[in-house]
């Protein structure tokens, strides 16, 4: 049997609660945890058990198992919580993280299982007798068996308690991720099962069957010295997913009664199964039957006065039947589905330029139909990679929290815009250019307390990250209270690499663009953390293979800015198309302002800055960036204004053919240095076009501009 699928899935949720984890976890650093953070905490650590166990992960399990004591003596108040324990459970969240993602390949390295045993050894102190061994995994067989009979032993103790349980989980449950046989191999922890019975009643005998379903339920005859609350505890994962009822003792003829109206067995065959678990005596047995006799009246009663937990569960569970859930599907598949999205775009633009020139105005009006049904298809097929980049900003409290500790500094990390959202694939490749500013606003940016003490600053250096969209485009800005960049030190150190060349610039946004050259950095010594040259260097080129741009403002003293600006997906572009000669192309349409004819009049022929209501701003010619043929003498020229953050320029082109939507096809290897070009698409009628990175074009230009002088 393939097992991939489901270890995609068991890997997908266990990185989602170790997320949640550490998050927790961090939490409790700042503040002294709730009940609810605890349960959270301690449910994750239970749930990742679990699941490791239905796949016979050991070492995973055993690991695990010590966490959840050590966080179950947490829940119920016997230990404090401290940074001492946090910091412990931070490190064995990580151990953790690798064992899970390491056993399903068979590769635990020797130094990580050395690790394992350094967090044990630390924990052991905060556990009573020290650390237990987790109980062994059994095999499924084993619990399977039709029958599993046992003597109740006869003990001095008063305390020992018998329970009847009835579990019926739901068809879904092993598509949520949940092994019924786990929880019954974790009951055994608290007690003994007396008698188990697997009820197969509900498996159909034809080609309904359907194996990623469940269609067993189990009576279970249980003893254990602990309460009934601690036993439900143990199926407090999969309860939602299951009818589950506890009798505890003491429980009458007419609870047992109640209960079997709830099952989807017969009271018949029930009431037998449970005298030869030794729950109903033959008198007990009779008493049973008669409530299902049509003469007698009481069972009315019972069903009046009792109702089970469990029922009333599932009652909201249908209340909540109409609410919208989640659905995980494999994103190779919502790529697939935008791809071919996409040339249906290609393909109705196409189709509407045939029916245009039709003069049956039934089929030009269910073109139009069908262009307006894409269109919406189009949205909603993007919103299906549309996530939440919280999920992202969310883990770097860790990396600040370690890096703070690392270098002796107090470090507060504020996020906000949590709720932004942005393409998946783009989400994936913000990862390394994130870390890189942050680290630099840590090591470099921020000074050491008695530094920031001695300036009137807080004890506590700040770094703000957050996340905003702002004219079709997404804004990732990482600010911090630091010393900011001193512009004189970083010409300094340009000037002797040979970067550069003269005096300063006057303006300081074209020093702090050398800060982005591979091998600059201004560090006096090499560290673990910076020092190489190497961060911003990576940062730029990520950036831009994601079409996007990054700037630096600084003021000396107060701090730092880094503005990461990115497009909110890297599939299909909202487009203004033009043209020059015979060449077309194709302008971001978040970008795009006004459009306007160009006259000589209006502009200044030496140093290109065209008049714009009193207003000069910079301009350039397509045609001189993009050689074409000779212009024809009477060829009118339009300028397209367009916007780039908080400033404006033109763009001088010659024939404007308005909005256009368009799917974004990547240039071959040859053209990846090519400054200014992002992608190309195909239009309607096989033309391509090339789609224009204005940021990347302006700065080309600027470029172009200083070599000529």
């Amino acid at each position: 049997m393939d097992l991939s699928e489901v270890i995609d899935a068991y890997l997908l949720e266990s990185d989602e609660l170790l997320r949640e984890m550490e998050s927790i976890l961090l939490q409790m650093e700042k503040k002294d945890p709730d009940s609810e953070m605890m349960n959270a905490l301690f449910r994750a650590v239970h749930t990742i058990k679990g699941t490791s166990g239905m796949f016979g992960f050991d070492k995973t399990v055993k690991f695990t198992h010590i966490i959840e004591n050590l966080l179950d003596n947490l829940r119920e108040g016997k230990l404090k919580s401290n940074k001492d324990l946090v910091d412990i459970l931070l490190r064995a969240k990580d151990q953790m993280d690798y064992l899970v993602q390491s056993e399903q390949k068979g590769e635990i390295s020797q130094e990580k299982s050395e690790e394992g045993k350094k967090i044990l050894d630390a924990i052991a102190p905060y556990l009573e007798g020290g650390i237990a061994a987790a109980p062994a995994i059994e095999k499924q067989e084993t619990v399977f068996s039709s029958v599993i009979k046992s003597t109740p032993s006869v003990s001095s103790s008063l305390t020992l308690a018998n329970y009847l349980i009835s579990l019926r989980p739901k068809r879904n449950v092993f598509q949520n991720g949940l092994d019924p046989i786990s929880f019954l191999t974790y009951l055994k922890k608290l007690g003994k099962i007396l008698y188990l019975q697997t009820i197969i009643s509900e498996i159909p005998t034809n080609e309904s069957y359907l194996p990623e379903d469940c269609y067993l339920g189990f009576e279970i005859f249980f003893q254990s010295k602990e309460d009934s609350e601690k036993v439900r505890k143990v199926f407090e994962f999969i309860e939602s997913d299951s009818f589950l009822h506890i009798l505890p003792p003491g429980a009458s003829v007419e609870d047992l009664s109640y209960l079997a109206g709830q099952l989807p067995e017969e009271e018949i065959f029930l009431g037998n199964l449970w005298r030869e678990m030794g729950v109903l005596s033959s008198e007990g047995l009779v008493q049973f039957l008669r409530f299902f006799s049509p003469t007698s009246s009481e069972p009315e009663a019972v069903h009046a006065t009792v109702v089970p937990e469990s029922t009333k569960e599932q009652e909201l569970q249908k209340a909540e039947l109409g609410k919208s859930t989640i659905l995980k599907v494999d994103s190779k598949r919502v790529d697939q589905l935008i791809n071919r999205v996409g040339e249906l775009v290609v393909s109705a633009a196409n189709l509407n330029q045939l029916v245009s020139g039709s003069q049956d105005s039934n089929l030009q009006e269910s073109s139009l139909l069908v262009s307006r049904l894409l269109n919406e298809v189009r949205e909603i097929s993007l919103k299906l990679r549309m996530v939440s980049i919280g999920e992202v900003l969310q883990k770097y409290q860790r990396t600040v929290r370690d890096i703070g500790k690392e270098l002796g500094k107090e470090i507060v990390l504020h996020i906000d815009g949590k709720e932004t959202e942005l393409d998946r694939n783009i989400v994936d490749k913000l990862g390394d250019p994130l870390i890189h500013i942050l680290r630099n606003a840590c090591d470099h940016g921020l000074e050491p307390t008695e530094e920031r003490i001695s300036k009137g600053k807080s004890k506590s250096g700040n770094i703000w990250l957050n996340a905003y969209h702002d004219t079709g485009s997404v804004v990732i800005e990482i600010k911090d209270d630091g010393k900011g960049i001193q512009s004189d030190l970083v010409w300094k150190k340009a000037l002797e690499k040979g970067l550069v060349s003269g005096s300063k610039p006057d303006q300081e946004e074209e020093v702090y663009k050398l800060l982005f050259h591979p091998g600059f950095s201004t560090a006096g010594s090499v560290t673990n953390l910076s020092g190489r040259g190497v961060g911003l260097d990576v940062v730029q080129k990520n950036i831009e293979s994601l079409r996007g741009t990054v700037q630096v403002h600084s003021i000396p003293g107060q701090g730092s800015r880094f503005v990461i600006r990115l497009p909110l997906t890297l599939a299909i572009i909202e487009g203004f198309l033009v043209s020059v000669g015979t060449s077309l192309y194709i302008l971001p349409m978040e970008m795009v302002l006004e459009c306007l004819e160009f006259s000589q009049e209006n502009s200044d022929g030496k140093n290109d800055y065209f008049a714009l209501r009193g207003n000069l701003i910079p301009f350039l010619r397509m045609r001189e960036i993009f050689p074409q043929e000779e212009k024809k003498t009477n060829a009118r020229e339009n300028i397209v204004i367009v916007r780039m953050g908080d400033k404006k320029a033109g763009v001088v082109v010659e024939q404007l053919f308005g909005e256009f939507q368009t799917v974004i096809k990547p240039m071959g290897s040859v053209f990846h240095n090519v400054k200014g070009v992002s992608g190309s698409s195909i239009l309607a009628d096989g033309r391509v076009a090339l789609i224009i990175d204005l940021p990347s074009l302006f700065e080309r230009t600027v470029a172009l501009e200083k070599a000529k002088n």
